[in-house]
């Protein structure tokens, strides 16, 4: 496990800059973490966001508010993901596969 792991952000295969992520688990996981009273709606999209950029697959987030929870992001990059099943049912407020934003 690395903390604020500094990764390429790449697309259609060309660098475009480099972000910060707060942990990156066995080069495989991102797990992104809030402490806020309530978690932002933009959260779950920041972090689907990392996973593009960086070509992961799955992202953890974590917020540590009055209510503590943990949400699961998957992005498919394109490449195989074998397991993709959680053993908690998913949260409707926070989708698995967040809609595109619009232009």
């Amino acid at each position: 496990m690395a903390r604020e792991v500094c990764t390429r952000v790449m697309y259609k295969g060309e660098e475009l800059g480099t972000q910060r992520l707060d942990m990156v688990v066995d080069e495989k996981l991102v797990v992104e973490t809030k402490s806020t009273y309530e978690l932002h709606k933009a959260a779950t999209r920041q972090l689907y966001n990392y996973l593009r950029g960086t070509n992961l697959e799955i992202g953890l987030l974590l917020h540590f508010g009055p209510a503590p929870k943990a949400h699961r992001v998957v992005c498919r990059n394109g490449l195989a993901v074998t397991n993709t099943k959680s053993p908690n049912p998913p949260d409707p407020t926070h989708p698995e596969y967040p809609a595109e934003p619009s232009s």
